[in-house]
């Protein structure tokens, strides 16, 4: 199934990985809505993203939850390509305060083109922890999460169907109100017990996550070195009336 043909309520999973996964792509997201979401853009995903969306016109809006390379740095590539290939609707970028200079200042170093040089308006929302923002039918809201650069989660209600993607960093109390009573938390969950505050570990992912009422969990972002073990440990961990999946490269879900 291509991202064309996703219904809305569905997504797709593009890539799973952590920055530096010799196997998996970076972690991004794909969210059909009405309008169509990119959520993070790593510098492995603009070849998932063309093979998946090949129309140029068919996205919508893209949301970055952070500025780091796994990320965001694929940006400038689906820009270009975008030109490329013809795009004229507007395209939004949403992202956390000083977004609109970050992305004209990697276009800028990857391609040294600016704005002015692309044949289609470029549209700028800014987000922050307990702004509300709404696109096209589509409520956004934002949380901080803890890590070594501004991370803003965030919880997308449409249609009476909350759910939330983390990006990156260990959960806040801010973020766990955001995820309350979420259908679907995808939540990175780069470590299994020990615990760095830039990142989170699967127990208090876990943990977190029920105590928020969270229907369904997918973890995601999962070190490479703790991968083959994750499954096995999110059973040992597992909650009572929580499913929990590690979704693959290319699955589709629903939200």
């Amino acid at each position: 199934m291509r991202a064309h043909e996703l219904r809305p309520g569905q997504l797709r999973f593009l890539g799973t990985g952590e920055a530096f996964d010799h196997d998996l792509p970076n972690t991004s997201i794909l969210c059909c809505l009405g309008p169509v979401f990119l959520v993070d853009c790593g510098h492995t995903i603009p070849p998932l993203l063309w093979r998946a969306l090949p129309d140029p016109e068919k996205l919508d809006a893209v949301y970055l939850t952070h500025r780091h390379g796994d990320h965001a740095f694929g940006l400038p590539s689906v820009l270009y390509r975008f030109w490329e290939d013809g795009r004229k609707r507007p395209l939004t970028i949403i992202g956390s305060r000083g977004i609109e200079a970050y992305a004209a200042k990697i276009l800028k170093f990857a391609y040294r083109i600016g704005w002015k040089d692309l044949p289609f308006k470029v549209k700028f929302l800014v987000a922050a922890p307990g702004k509300i923002l709404h696109y096209q039918g589509v409520r956004l809201s934002f949380a901080k999460s803890r890590h070594p650069v501004t991370n803003l989660a965030v919880r997308f209600d449409w249609q009476g169907k909350p759910f939330a993607i983390s990006g990156d960093g260990s959960p806040t109390a801010a973020t766990a109100r955001l995820f309350h009573s979420c259908d679907l938390l995808v939540h990175e969950t780069f470590q299994d017990e020990v615990f760095q505050p830039v990142h989170a570990s699967l127990p208090n992912v876990i943990e977190m996550a029920h105590s928020a009422g969270v229907k369904r969990l997918a973890l995601i972002h999962l070190s490479r070195r703790f991968r083959l073990e994750a499954g096995k440990r999110a059973r040992h961990y597992a909650k009572p009336g929580m499913q929990i999946f590690i979704p693959r490269p290319g699955q589709v879900g629903t939200v």
